[in-house]
């Protein structure tokens, strides 16, 4: 992504380059899709791998879950990085990785914070912050 848009842009114009990253978000969210359904589908293949007990082994689908969600957005946020490091957009993303960050920190500054699920959920409103 950071070298495909500018690239086209310098090519072929604004247009092009607007084609390009949309290709490139369409990719990033069928791959970050496809990673969350596949990690969804083997949830109880991989589970019990964690542990024979069964407690361990419920304790670990939840944030399996919200991992298969954050994959989701995995995707999208990695193709947006980039096309705006190709653009030189520097500026625009370092504000947006300050909002998710902030994001971050406000759900760790929360009880979620002692937990795994917690954490994940963190890792998720950064995400969607950096995305906004």
């Amino acid at each position: 992504a950071a070298a495909l848009v500018p690239t086209a842009r310098a090519e072929a114009g604004d247009l092009r380059a607007a084609a390009v990253a949309d290709r490139i978000f369409g990719f990033g969210l069928l791959v970050g899709v496809l990673l969350a359904f596949l990690q969804l589908a083997l949830l109880p293949v991989y589970t019990p791998l964690f542990s024979t007990l069964p407690a361990v082994r419920d304790a670990v689908r939840s944030p399996a879950r919200i991992a298969a969600l954050v994959n989701l957005t995995n995707g999208l946020i990695f193709a947006g990085e980039g096309i705006m490091i190709g653009l030189g957009s520097f500026a625009a993303l370092a504000a947006a990785t300050a909002a998710g960050v902030s994001a971050m920190a406000a759900v760790l500054a929360t009880p979620l914070a002692s937990r795994l699920d917690g954490v994940l959920l963190s890792i998720l409103a950064f995400h969607i912050l950096q995305a906004a």
